[in-house]
């Protein structure tokens, strides 16, 4: 299980974007305008930035893991209450979410289809 990257929940999307990649310097490796989602960083660390949503409030960072065999680490987690898998067929991948201590928000996800975003 690889910690594939930190999402973070932020009010001001572009201002977040912006510090991230123009003051900190911080590579754009996905912007996805139309979903408010940005994935900063390399393979040896990423930030996903997300837009709060309309009335929403500041949530805990969720982490996000990259996995081989989802059915595999699912079963194996399968006392944790994981959600049902999910397929998101436009980005090619599939994932589930369970809450970490404290709540803290964990999904785990593997790619369905051959990627180059190790």
């Amino acid at each position: 299980m690889l910690l594939y990257m930190t999402e973070i929940v932020v009010a001001d999307f572009d201002g977040a974007l912006a510090w991230f990649r123009d003051r900190l310097g911080v590579p754009v490796e996905l912007n996805d305008p139309a979903r408010r989602f940005a994935l900063l960083g390399t393979a040896k660390g990423r930030i996903g930035l997300t837009a709060q949503k309309p009335g929403g409030f500041a949530v805990l960072p969720r982490l996000t893991f990259l996995v081989e065999d989802l059915g595999e680490v699912r079963a194996r987690l399968i006392g944790l209450g994981p959600t049902a898998i999910v397929e998101d067929q436009a980005e090619r991948f599939q994932s589930f979410r369970l809450e970490g201590p404290e709540g803290i928000p964990i999904t785990v996800f593997a790619w369905t289809a051959s990627q180059d975003q190790a």
